[in-house]
């Protein structure tokens, strides 16, 4: 089951309100009003971006920063018959949308290429609803690929 907010059916957009709940979101919101700032005030050519959970190859991942690879690297200890139990926080149904390395690294260059146009401003980058995976749709996918 997906959930939308009714007031907010295409999700949050740049101008939403930062709130933050701790020491690690304080650090990203503050980094974000520096570079703001830096844009505004001395005309750096400075561009936030507020990324989702994102993935890919070679990913050095933990279980609280690059949660897919995590789980991914999970899977194959398993596969090869390390099986270390794990622990999951919630029900794993919680959702979060997921965005490729690859197309990361594409809207960088884009960025790059056209900074001038876009200099201090804030962008939310995500894979959307459309590639929105839980914990136990994840889990299923990696017991299905990796026959476990």
């Amino acid at each position: 089951t997906r959930y939308t907010c009714i007031d907010k059916p295409n999700g949050y957009d740049e101008s939403t309100q930062l709130d933050f709940h701790s020491p690690y979101g304080c650090s990203k919101g503050a980094a974000d009003q520096y570079m703001l700032d830096y844009a505004r005030i001395f005309g750096l050519n400075t561009v936030v971006f507020r990324h989702s959970s994102m993935y890919g190859g070679r990913q050095f991942a933990t279980y609280d920063q690059g949660w897919v690879g995590w789980f991914c690297q999970k899977a194959v200890e398993i596969k090869n018959g390390i099986n270390k139990p794990f622990t999951i926080s919630g029900n794993g149904k919680q959702v979060r949308d997921v965005l490729h390395a690859e197309d990361m690294i594409s809207l960088y260059f884009t960025a790059l290429a056209n900074v001038s146009k876009i200099r201090g401003n804030a962008f939310n980058i995500g894979g959307t609803i459309v590639n929105s995976l839980s914990l136990l749709e994840l889990f299923k996918l990696l017991e299905d690929y990796c026959n476990i």
